[in-house]
């Protein structure tokens, strides 16, 4: 194992640490599995939400927040709510880098969505 040096911290504040080549690869292939996994599941979670909407699909579910329209209001609601729903996963995956959070698994994930019904974004 050969060593290497990860930075800490954010901008000026940052702080050389060793870390060996087989932590920052385990590391990163952590990151990238649940980048993967909060993609697939916020997609997923995403499309069943805007057909249960009687949308065709995510895409759909957007394009009517531009103009006034019946649909106009759900539309901006499902945007917000998506927008809502990669911040919760930025945020867990800053959280998982910085050792604040761990990666939880794909039921936990999904607990941590907001309801749609309730939210008010």
């Amino acid at each position: 194992m050969s060593q290497m040096f990860g930075l800490e911290g954010n901008g000026l504040l940052q702080k050389v640490t060793p870390v060996t080549v087989d932590e920052t690869s385990a590391k990163q292939a952590q990151i990238e599995s649940l980048y993967a996994m909060g993609t697939q599941v916020i997609d997923e979670h995403l499309d069943k939400l805007a057909k249960s909407l009687r949308y065709t699909d995510v895409i759909s579910a957007r394009s009517y927040a531009g103009t006034v329209n019946p649909f106009q209001e759900t539309s901006i609601k499902f945007i917000k709510y998506s927008a809502q729903c990669w911040v919760i996963s930025g945020n867990l995956i800053d959280g998982v880098i910085a050792g604040t959070a761990t990666a939880p698994t794909v039921d936990e994930f999904k607990a941590m969505l907001p309801d749609f019904e309730t939210f008010t974004g």
